[in-house]
């Protein structure tokens, strides 16, 4: 830890050192599968946070700091899996064995692909969704997974590493004296994580995606039987989606209540976290 963080704002380390303390990541194996998550709060309904293609739960520490006096949070890594069908059997029995019946759930980028397909698999499970960041199967950013799923088993094993290590410092859209911060927490993970992971762990969100974009469609009718709510958050300056694929999301879900953000990138339940657990909050606590 002391080799990270030495430029990055004294007060936003001193937070993040002092969440890994006090939420400690737990793990179970299901289906051989490993999932790690970390739990916070007390509520009714729990909230799911997926990530995107970042993947591990310590991204959302930020807002899980400021839900969990009112809401229980539960943060989830995202194991290196190859498709959304594993991806949501693999989430509902990890709700099943924390003993949650029904959830709010939330994800991001990639995180909102999965929970797209997850709330029409498991209807019931659902009381209310946010797709943050997200984006539909034929937008741009799951047509490019497909291009590079196909060149991938071609590039050495050393370079996908080096593409991985930048493409999390891109990922992170934030600018200003907190991105000193955010440059060092992605290394930290990398070589924490990924520094010595095999091709296919790597290359796992770019497949998930890729088999998104390739083997989902979805229909406005799909959730007409499901009472449940929606959220969209998007950005109007989020490269990992352009204002048609934006509008398409909303397209599909007319009922969604959609909130707008100004230069927040791609991440802002990441970097903005006040703003972002604001509007999160009061939508979960509607009736």
């Amino acid at each position: 830890m002391a080799k990270y963080f030495k430029k990055a704002p004294v007060e936003l380390v001193n937070q993040f050192q002092q969440f890994q303390v006090s939420h400690r990541m737990q793990s179970v194996k299901l289906q051989e599968t490993l999932w790690q998550y970390m739990i916070a709060g007390h509520s009714r309904y729990p909230l799911i946070l997926l990530p995107g293609e970042e993947r591990f739960a310590e991204y959302w520490f930020r807002l899980v700091l400021a839900l969990q006096n009112k809401q229980q949070v539960l943060a989830i890594t995202l194991p290196a899996l190859d498709t959304i069908a594993a991806y949501t059997q693999g989430l509902a029995e990890l709700l099943d064995y924390l003993k949650m019946p029904e959830i709010d759930l939330l994800g991001t980028s990639l995180g909102g692909c999965i929970a797209q397909e997850f709330v029409r698999r498991y209807p019931h499970r659902v009381r209310r969704l946010v797709l943050a960041n997200s984006f539909l199967p034929d937008c741009r950013l799951p047509h490019l997974s497909r291009f590079f799923a196909r060149i991938s088993p071609h590039i050495s094993t050393s370079y996908l590493h080096m593409l991985k290590k930048l493409h999390l410092l891109r990922l992170v859209s934030i600018a200003g004296r907190e991105r000193s911060f955010w440059k060092e927490l992605n290394l930290m993970i990398f070589d924490q994580y990924l520094s010595k992971a095999d091709k296919s762990t790597i290359l796992s969100p770019l497949r998930a995606l890729a088999d998104f974009s390739a083997n989902y469609h979805y229909d406005p009718s799909d959730l007409g039987d499901w009472p449940g709510r929606i959220m969209i958050i998007e950005s109007t300056n989020d490269p990992g989606s352009s204002e048609e694929c934006r509008a398409r999301l909303k397209l599909l879900y007319t009922r969604a209540e959609v909130v707008t953000l100004r230069n927040a990138g791609h991440t802002p339940g990441y970097n903005l976290p006040v703003e972002f657990s604001v509007w999160v909050s009061s939508f979960l606590q509607k009736t």
